[in-house]
């Protein structure tokens, strides 16, 4: 089976490995069943995506209207807390093809893998992820916090009210806030609160716009892989960089020779590497992606 510990030497560099919505190739993608699968498959961190409801609450959602992944309607900021709890998320199967089609083509359906979650599963707030992560075993788990442009200034405010209660104050250093437009950089928590901070887009010209402001890049896999120069130079400077979102065995390829941090993948899995090539670095275990060509199957 091919994994990124089987295909990663052991003078290269190792990547962290975070869940991008947590499992979202095999759950309903942003919901705590996801979230827990991916931590349970040795990821070392999660991303995730934030939205404000009516009564300014903090729900884990990547979009700003419900109708792709929910079984609601409307946008987000129409509803109420209470209002939005009558909603499911859905299974999307987001990346599911890149992830598990074998080499000779064939698929299995996604609810016939043999690690396919619920269906459905309800939508959760970010208190409860950072609760999650917050009471984990694995102290050195990792957030990506993704803070879409289109979402109103005013989440930034619910936002910081939320991290500076004081019992994440041991989770703050993992965590990231992701953002993709300038106009966000002055709505972003002091320096005082030791989050970190991170642009997330695929243009290098926007890029540039968070030099001296930003600790990560974190940049589509497609950019990345057509400018390993940058990616060094970034991280030359100090920055680290991670990638999305990475989930065929040609982009992991690719992305692990370009040496970057964090690799954001919709399947995160445990790692069947030999035990001398999947070693941890320090100061954090490191996981691996699980095998993204199945040997069995069918249409």
């Amino acid at each position: 089976m091919t994994t990124i510990a089987t295909r990663t030497t052991t003078t290269s560099k190792r990547p962290r490995c975070l869940g991008h919505r947590g499992v979202a190739a095999l759950y309903p993608e942003n919901t705590m069943s996801s979230f827990e699968a991916a931590l349970a498959s040795d990821a070392d961190g999660l991303e995730l995506d934030i939205r404000l409801t009516k009564d300014n609450e903090i729900v884990v959602l990547h979009d700003a209207v419900l109708d792709r992944a929910t079984t609601g309607k409307g946008s987000v900021t129409n509803y109420t807390w209470t209002e939005l709890q009558q909603f499911q998320a859905i299974k999307t199967n987001l990346g599911y093809k890149d992830c598990f089609t074998r080499t000779d083509g064939v698929l299995l359906l996604p609810d016939a893998h043999p690690e396919a979650g619920p269906r459905s599963a309800p939508i959760p707030r970010l208190v409860e992820v950072l609760d999650l992560v917050l009471g984990h075993a694995r102290q050195d788990l990792t957030m990506i916090i993704d803070i879409k442009f289109d979402n109103p200034l005013a989440i930034m405010t619910h936002l910081r009210v939320l991290l500076e209660q004081p019992q994440y104050s041991p989770l703050l250093p993992r965590i990231t806030l992701g953002i993709w437009s300038p106009h966000f950089l002055f709505s972003l928590p002091p320096r005082s609160l030791p989050v970190k901070r991170s642009f997330i887009g695929r243009s290098l010209t926007l890029a540039w716009c968070f030099y001296g402001s930003v600790d990560n890049f974190s940049i589509h896999k497609d950019v990345v892989i057509a400018n390993p120069d940058w990616v060094r130079k970034r991280q030359a400077a100090g920055y680290t960089v991670s990638v999305w979102t990475v989930d065929s065995d040609k982009d992991l390829e690719a992305v692990i020779a370009v040496g970057v941090d964090d690799i954001i993948s919709d399947y995160v899995g445990k790692s069947r590497a030999s035990p001398a090539v999947a070693a941890p670095l320090s100061p954090s275990p490191l996981s691996s992606f699980s095998a993204m060509s199945t040997s069995s199957g069918a249409d």
